[in-house]
């Protein structure tokens, strides 16, 4: 071999090895960067799983809620009929008085 093959041995002996550390760098920046995504990905989807679960809870209360001012209702309006159904009430009682009283008169 003479001088310049040996020269050119060198620097791609070099070379390479330059090269080497290179990709060994990138790789290793490639996987921290993996695990950071990973980690990221992981409480995202965690993140989600609090999120759909608090979106349930809403719903499951928005029904409670609707339900609730269906029964409120409801029972205002029989209240309003029951209130309407007083003064006959009234009057149909002081009817059965006075057919108690006329009954005790006559006995």
């Amino acid at each position: 071999m003479d001088l310049g093959d040996r020269k050119d041995n060198k620097e791609f002996i070099k070379e390479r090895a330059h090269l080497e550390t290179s990709v060994k760098g990138l790789k290793e920046k490639f996987k921290k960067n993996m695990d950071v995504h990973e980690k990221d990905n992981i409480r995202i989807m965690n993140q989600n799983v609090d999120l759909i679960s608090e979106i349930n809870d809403l719903k499951r209360d928005k029904k409670n809620l609707k339900d609730e001012r269906k029964r409120q209702k409801d029972l205002a309006k029989k209240k309003k009929e029951l209130q309407s159904l007083m003064p006959e009430a009234a009057k149909l009682e002081r009817e059965i008085e006075i057919n108690e009283d006329e009954k005790e008169k006559r006995q």
